[in-house]
């Protein structure tokens, strides 16, 4: 069984100093922003292809398909009820 972690200067493990609730949403925001304009110039400088359109549109009307069965099966009189097999 191996032995716990050490702490302490023997080179063990550190405990890291509380971060501020203000510092962490910050943090948040900038990674937020950071995200944000890294799709935004993505997508300025990488010209999209046909082929890259067409595949969006044939797997989101696939979804959409996809989401109108489900959805009915929920709430369709016949979807959820339940048969014997007697």
């Amino acid at each position: 069984m191996p032995s716990p972690p050490r702490s302490g200067a023997d080179g063990g493990v550190r405990r890291m100093r509380p971060v501020r609730c203000s510092a962490t949403v910050s943090r948040r925001r900038v990674a937020v922003i950071g995200v944000a304009v890294f799709a935004f110039l993505f997508s300025r400088l990488v010209p999209t292809t046909t082929y890259i359109n067409m595949f969006l549109a044939i797997t989101s009307a696939m979804f959409f398909g996809a989401g109108v069965c489900i959805i009915g099966g929920f709430y369709w009189r016949k979807g959820t009820r339940t048969r014997r097999n007697s």
